[in-house]
């Protein structure tokens, strides 16, 4: 059986920025960028971007998942997928 790695950080990082400029109809996102306490990133964009992600890398993100940290920056979302990616190639 064969493996495949998970893509790199920088590749996510690129998914969940251009996910994230789609959903939010925003023109430019850094890493940084607190989405939550700012209220950029609604509950309703939430649901949508998890979908989007969850299509895009072939992962689930479940309920033990949906804390705001988890989603408080692209960075911090960007961890997030590559742990799922890396749980999902490794297991």
């Amino acid at each position: 059986m064969t493996t495949v790695p998970p893509p790199a950080s920088d590749t996510v990082l690129a998914a969940v920025s251009e996910s994230l400029l789609e959903l939010l109809g925003l023109t430019e996102l850094h890493p940084e960028t607190e989405l939550v306490d700012s209220g950029v990133l609604s509950s309703l964009a939430m649901v949508g971007l998890i979908a989007k992600l969850e299509r895009r890398f072939d992962i689930r993100i479940g309920k033990d998942d949906l804390e705001l940290t988890n989603f408080r920056t692209p960075l911090a979302i960007t961890r997030l997928v590559s742990a799922k990616t890396a749980a999902t190639s490794a297991g």
